[in-house]
């Protein structure tokens, strides 16, 4: 018979929720009312399942992982009063300021000695414009430009009129009003040849 699993709650939650909205998370998980799971957060340790299998545990643990509580799971063994924890949840939070890298996970780093004599730290009074970035503005030529004095209308001969138009419509003719022309000529009617055609 293959070893059974139990998972257990101490009432641990994750840091960034608060007791109110992991207990309310876990009613919804588990399909009850809150009142009813308030003991589970007294810090007291709760079996929330027994004898099922890792993988069945796991499950639960993932589940209540997302709502916010820490749960574990024991191994059960020969002896009932003894547990050993085989399992905890997929994450955990570090304290602030701890190493959570393993030693042969951390690098270490050559300082490199960079000359910066040449450079100096600008105050707020200079302002640095390159001078390449400055495109030459070119003055155009306005000497064949002459200004009017103010008031005075331009005189006509040096506005440029356009030549007026003049159609010839000697061909056109208007219809009295009321009348309707057709104004495509008709083709002439052709007379059909009825020589061959005979009366018995």
């Amino acid at each position: 018979m293959a070893d059974t699993v139990s998972v257990k709650f101490k009432g641990d939650i994750a840091v960034d929720s608060s007791s109110e909205q992991v207990l309310n998370a876990l009613a919804q998980l588990f399909k009850t009312e809150p009142s009813k799971l308030e003991h589970w957060m007294s810090g007291q340790e709760v079996t929330i399942k027994r004898d099922i299998s890792a993988e069945q545990a796991q499950k639960y643990v993932n589940a209540m992982a997302k709502a916010g509580a820490i749960a574990v799971i024991e191994a059960q063994t020969k002896s009932p009063s003894v547990g050993t924890s085989i399992m905890a949840p997929n994450w955990d939070v570090a304290a602030v300021g701890s190493n959570v890298l393993h030693p042969d996970e951390i690098q270490s780093l050559t300082a490199v000695d960079v000359d910066i004599s040449q450079y100096r730290a600008l105050d707020n009074s200079e302002l640095v414009i390159e001078e390449a970035a400055i495109l030459p503005i070119s003055t155009p030529d306005t000497s064949n430009f002459d200004v009017k004095p103010l008031g005075l209308l331009v005189e006509d001969q040096e506005i440029d009129h356009p030549s007026p138009l003049n159609p010839d419509t000697s061909l056109l003719d208007v219809l009295p009003l009321g009348e309707i022309e057709n104004l495509v000529n008709d083709p002439p009617q052709k007379t059909p040849d009825t020589s061959h055609l005979s009366l018995e």
